[in-house]
């Protein structure tokens, strides 16, 4: 895997637990967002990196990989389903995990720790080509990488 990728992705904020848990291995996570826009810029392009900032975090980027596979307004057979197809682990404690509160979105993702971590603010929106701010939300964003000064 690309430990440093640089491609056109999706930023995103999760819990430290379940990202060292989703290291180097293909992994199922939820959102209570639709990333309608993540899963168009996956089937356009075929690929997509994945940029998270845990939480707690200090605003670095410390984990990077490739976005998977986008399933909107799952069930629980989509989700087994997706999960046969991909391979994929659930890394909370349990399937309920999963549906607690509203899911609108499961996502599989393949991502290891950065060796060297990068500020989010290097992170760029797609939607209106500025930088990620340092104290940007919870809420996933179509981004790409800011190439970085010689």
């Amino acid at each position: 895997m690309n430990s440093n990728p640089t491609g056109v992705g999706v930023f995103a904020r999760n819990h430290i637990k379940y990202l060292n848990r989703a290291c180097k291995r293909t992994a199922l996570f939820r959102s209570q967002r639709r990333w309608v826009g993540a899963q168009h810029l996956l089937t356009t392009n075929g690929a997509a990196s994945i940029y998270f900032c845990p939480i707690p975090g200090d605003g670095q980027i410390r984990f990077a990989g490739q976005l998977i596979a986008v399933e909107l307004d799952p069930s629980e057979t989509s989700m087994k389903a997706l999960m046969k197809r991909t391979n994929a682990r659930n890394v909370a404690p349990s399937e309920e995990a999963l549906w607690g509160g509203t899911c609108q979105t499961l996502y599989v993702i393949s991502i290891d720790q950065l060796m060297k971590p990068f500020p989010m603010t290097e992170l760029v929106k797609l939607n209106d080509d500025t930088p990620l701010s340092a104290d940007y939300g919870y809420s996933y964003s179509l981004v790409r990488r800011n190439p970085v000064p010689g």
